[in-house]
């Protein structure tokens, strides 16, 4: 198989087969001049599981845990997705890194690298700030993060009552709070994505990463109405620009009106959202996207977006075999857009499989079978549909090891 044109050009066949179909196999053949391609050195950054994740982009983040004396903590439970989503706020005001807990269990790469910040640090004392309530994270967890950091640490958990948009308005107020005690500038801008249900989440993980390396706030509100905490910490910023970010599925234009926004920074989907995101912030002065961390799965997109945010890039987000259309189309656009010159890939082969960091490197993408037509009988006429696949030129069907069409 040749490598192809366009991330996903649609290649549909009409084809007489009498045989079974066999996988193709990828020709070697030069790259076409002028066919665009994703080249960007990459790397892995995964653990067996979630929480061993967020340790090892933290340790990426701060190698040897040097200078760390702050560590914010949230839940890694998927039933309290929402607690760590406006977090990066508080990254960027302590320039911590975000480690992840369960309610039922520390998790034992937690723990590890509490201890490892700690003895890393002998002449400050490591202070916790936990993001959620007792719903996420028990006072049994709580006492036992005491027991880790000991007599050199302190532990806090601010914001125990009241819900999502409550604790993001919580979290905008300690990080206003921080930029005026550090005399520190923050933009006089506030992001306000939806909090509603977890298929908006991604937009606020996408915007995240922004708000990681300037300090502006997140807000969440409902889809269709401002919440109450939303509407009462935007009435306390009454000069700041308001950005909406998602599209009007995520953010219903009524609310964009009542909230008085200056801009939608949305895409039909999440990960054109998230390009949007990278797009508009790079206009703004804001981020940088020659560096890139690319997430598949949301508890590494949590973690990844603090990483990424305190180096100036953007978070980009793919399907765990191939990168999308959107995105592809991001990491290879023509100048005068900063090509890529770095990038991430966060979390292990559960997420994001091989193919999708050879991909980033270079490779050509597998195209991905789509609906056929079924034949009745050997001999019919059979319609097979695919899309092609990124940093590739062209396809071609193989019929026992015979290449049968390419297009």
């Amino acid at each position: 198989m040749r490598r192809l044109a366009r991330a996903a050009s649609r290649a549909a066949l009409a084809l007489a087969l009498a045989t079974a179909l066999a996988p193709a196999t990828a020709l070697a053949a030069p790259w076409p001049p002028g066919a665009p391609r994703i080249v960007v050195p990459t790397v892995r950054l995964a653990g067996p599981d979630r929480y061993s994740t967020a340790v090892a982009i933290a340790r990426q983040t701060y190698p040897a845990w040097s200078g760390v004396t702050h560590v914010v903590i949230a839940s890694g439970d998927d039933r309290a997705a929402a607690d760590p989503l406006t977090a990066s706020g508080l990254c960027w005001a302590y320039d911590a890194p975000l480690l992840l807990t369960g309610a039922a269990r520390l998790p034992a790469s937690t723990r590890a690298a509490l201890v490892a910040i700690v003895a890393a640090n002998p002449a400050a004392r490591v202070t916790v700030t936990v993001v959620g309530g007792a719903g996420s994270v028990p006072a049994v967890r709580i006492a036992e993060l005491h027991r880790v950091v000991g007599a050199r640490g302190r532990v806090e958990q601010p914001w125990t009552v009241g819900d999502r948009y409550a604790l993001a308005r919580g979290i905008a107020t300690r990080v206003a709070s921080v930029a005026r005690q550090t005399s520190r500038t923050v933009p006089n801008v506030v992001f306000v994505a939806s909090g509603e249900r977890s298929e908006t989440f991604w937009d606020v993980l996408a915007v995240s990463a922004i708000s990681r390396h300037t300090g502006i706030p997140v807000l969440l509100t409902a889809t269709r109405v401002v919440s109450a905490p939303t509407a009462a910490a935007l009435a306390a910023m009454p000069s700041a620009r308001r950005i909406v970010v998602g599209g009007p599925a995520s953010v219903s234009p009524a609310v964009l009106t009542a909230i008085h926004a200056s801009a939608r920074w949305g895409g039909a989907d999440r990960f054109a959202t998230a390009c949007a995101v990278a797009t508009h912030a790079a206009e703004e002065g804001w981020a940088d996207p020659a560096t890139f961390a690319i997430a598949v799965a949301m508890p590494d997109a949590v973690a990844g977006a603090g990483l990424v945010g305190r180096e100036g890039g953007v978070l980009l987000l793919s399907g765990r075999e191939r990168i999308g259309h959107a995105t592809w189309l991001q990491l290879t656009a023509p100048a005068p857009a900063p090509a890529p010159t770095r990038g991430y890939l966060l979390g292990g082969t559960g997420s994001a499989t091989p193919a999708l960091l050879a991909e980033l490197n270079g490779a050509p993408a597998m195209p991905a079978l789509g609906a056929t037509t079924p034949a009745a009988f050997t001999g019919a006429t059979t319609r097979i549909a695919g899309t092609a696949g990124g940093n590739t030129t062209s396809v071609a069907l193989v019929i026992n090891g015979g290449a049968y069409a390419t297009r």
